[in-house]
């Protein structure tokens, strides 16, 4: 008995093992599928993401040569406007208004003189002269400063339309003095004839990074104000802040 007992069990061990081994086998084959389908889909995801990603950088890439051209642009318009001084103009470091020094026009009967100062490292800029310094703007914000310099001369000037910095010749307006209204315009700059007028080139009242600033001249809230040409603006320092004003004249001279 004890020996058929034995010869029973070596007999059977042997195939509950092999059975066991089938059937971890079939298992492993059935998961197999599983896992290679979820890694299948990870990657086919990431793939999504990257091309998600890749596409937003070309948008951003896109974006910024757009935005370098029209930067570009305008830096070309400014330099190549007129890159040099007038002549017989010079800017002096004087608190005591010399008899030479240039107006912009009368406000409330009292000449606006035009001043430029610098702002930290970040180029000197044109504005108005007020009684405790001059008046200028950067970056959205108004300062006066009290080291500055006057602009004088003894050549001839004209206030032209803003056109005319870009070479285009339109009508000219004078400093001051009497003459009639021109229709369109703010009322506050008089006209003479325009034979009288000088050509000349636009004053340099300033530099900021690589490029010149022009004098301009604008009206706001009834006032004269001086400023800087900046892409196509007047940009004047007003009540603490930097106001970019469309109508505007820039100052010529010869």
């Amino acid at each position: 008995m004890k020996k058929l007992l034995s010869l029973m069990l070596m007999v059977a061990v042997p195939v509950a093992v092999n059975a066991a081994a089938n059937v971890n086998a079939k298992t492993s084959d059935n998961a197999k599928p599983q896992i290679n389908k979820q890694v299948l889909a990870e990657m086919l995801n990431i793939q999504k993401q990257q091309v998600g990603l890749q596409n937003q950088l070309l948008t951003i890439q896109s974006t910024l040569l757009q935005l370098s051209k029209k930067q570009l642009q305008l830096q070309s318009q400014l330099l190549t406007a007129h890159p040099t001084a007038a002549k017989n103009f010079k800017w002096v470091t004087d608190k005591e208004i010399p008899s030479n020094a240039i107006n912009a026009g009368l406000d409330g009967g009292i000449k606006v003189y035009i001043c430029h100062a610098p702002y930290q490292d970040f180029g000197i800029h044109p504005g108005t002269l007020s009684p405790k310094g001059c008046i200028i703007s950067y970056a959205g914000v108004a300062y006066v400063q009290s080291n500055y310099q006057l602009l004088t001369g003894d050549g001839k000037i004209a206030w032209k339309p803003s056109s005319a910095l870009y070479q285009v010749h339109t009508h000219t307006f004078p400093l001051e003095g009497p003459g009639p209204v021109i229709a369109g315009n703010t009322g506050l700059y008089p006209q003479n004839s325009i034979q009288d007028q000088p050509q000349g080139l636009p004053i340099v009242g300033g530099h900021e990074k690589n490029h010149n600033l022009y004098i301009c001249r604008a009206i706001l809230n009834n006032q004269i104000h001086v400023g800087k040409v900046v892409a196509g603006n007047c940009n004047i320092g007003y009540d603490g802040k930097e106001v970019a004003l469309q109508n505007y004249q820039v100052l010529f001279g010869n």
